[in-house]
């Protein structure tokens, strides 16, 4: 995740912090939010997974499915931001 905050910081120009947040603690915002509790507990549960590596693959399944390679962090985030006007 810091990567992720450490590049849109990059292609914005802008400072950004990431703080995160433990699993419970983090539900808990959600919840706080307006998430419902087991939706808050999934998400949660899924960013656990993230910072474990559980996103991390070496499969080409992606690319196989789309038929063509995929379009890494870097450009998706250049482009959203020019959508936005932001770069």
């Amino acid at each position: 995740m810091q990567d992720l905050v450490n590049l849109a910081a990059e292609l914005s120009g802008k400072p950004i912090t990431y703080t995160n947040l433990p699993q419970d603690d983090y539900a808990g915002v959600l919840v706080s939010g307006g998430f419902p509790k087991e939706l808050a507990d999934a998400l949660a549960d899924n960013n656990a997974g993230a910072l474990r590596g559980a996103w991390h693959t070496a499969s080409d399944d992606l690319t196989r499915i789309l038929g063509r390679p995929a379009t890494g962090p870097r450009q998706v985030m250049a482009d959203a931001l020019a959508a936005l006007g932001q770069h």
